[in-house]
């Protein structure tokens, strides 16, 4: 018996080819982006150094390998989100993705901002900016799939978590 994958829309386990393909070129792509930009702003050390960062920051190595899996993660879960077969939510879903390509953007912005120029003040206002698009993207994303929703909750908590960081950084320079 085939396998049937037009359930409605954020519903059931199963997760159709068109899906997963999807949800690995996002992912991908995503991935192969934040590499890009990391090679761009260079070495991390002297910027924290600089800004006396050390005891507020966790590992250099700790945020590459946490950046790296939230930008697979957030990029499977936009796969998964675009691969999904038109139905009622379609406006939903574009909204959505709109806002999810808003919100990298920023996010990519953030890294050169907070890491390369030193810029806290306006690396903590695009790092509030990307907090509140990932917000506003996960609940479109909860109507679309709800998998994809629950990655995108989880990223806003971590960007609650970077917020907190910027703030303090921002403060104690």
């Amino acid at each position: 018996m085939k396998k049937r994958y037009r359930a409605r829309p954020g519903h059931g386990i199963l997760f159709s080819p068109r899906e997963k393909l999807m949800a690995i070129i996002c992912a991908a792509v995503s991935l192969v982006s934040a590499l890009v930009i990391r090679l761009i702003v260079g070495p991390l050390y002297r910027v924290i150094a600089y800004c006396n960062l050390r005891g507020i920051l966790p590992p250099v190595w700790l945020m590459f390998l946490l950046w790296s899996l939230w930008y697979i993660l957030l990029g499977a879960a936009f796969g998964m989100v675009l691969g999904c077969w038109p139905g009622p939510y379609e406006a939903v879903k574009y909204k959505g993705g709109m806002l999810f390509v808003l919100m990298m953007a920023l996010g990519y912005i953030w890294y050169p901002l907070f890491f390369g120029a030193a810029a806290l003040f306006f690396a903590l206002l695009v790092c509030e900016a990307v907090l509140v698009l990932s917000v506003l993207c996960a609940f479109c994303f909860l109507r679309v799939k709800r998998a994809a929703a629950l990655v995108m909750f989880a990223f806003s908590a971590f960007m609650i978590y970077m917020v907190v960081l910027n703030i303090l950084c921002l403060f104690t320079n």
